[in-house]
């Protein structure tokens, strides 16, 4: 599926396609009267992760995405081409997640804060009752960690 941009649409019928990000990939919003609907397209604008209305695009770092889908929220890699509504639906997810920041993302599963790193395993053994994303190579941890 292929998007270009409307200029002619109306404030209650309307398509958004961001700006893309070093690789092209960027998100697209499409709102026809009262659904909204997300989705992220490719350099060439095709449907990566197709507009839903139950997902919410949330960041694309390089070549993933950070979305939230049904209460849940999932790392989409992009690079690998279209990804199906069904697939989506039948990941796990996580109760919290945050963008990459310094190579690693804070997620939350079973109320237990804890870092991944991009290919998805924990990027260190432990975990805790709260944590911050990483800034500048540092991260705000609060309670006891849990090894």
């Amino acid at each position: 599926m292929l998007f270009r941009s409307d200029a002619s649409s109306s404030i209650e019928d309307q398509t958004v396609i961001d700006a893309p990000n070093a690789l092209g990939f960027r998100k697209i919003t499409i709102r026809k009267r009262d659904a909204h609907h997300e989705g992220v397209l490719d350099k060439d604008r095709r449907a990566i992760i197709p507009p839903l209305a139950n997902l919410l695009v949330i960041d694309i770092t390089k070549d993933i995405a950070l979305v939230q889908m049904n209460g849940k929220y999932l790392f989409v890699p992009l690079a690998n081409g279209p990804v199906a509504r069904e697939d989506l639906e039948s990941i796990q997810g996580f109760q919290y997640a945050s963008p990459y920041q310094c190579e690693v993302a804070l997620v939350v599963v079973d109320d237990r804060w804890f870092y991944i790193n991009r290919e998805g395993a924990r990027a260190f053994d432990q975990d805790f009752d709260f944590a911050e994303p990483f800034h500048m190579d540092r991260a705000l941890e609060i309670g006891r960690a849990h090894v």
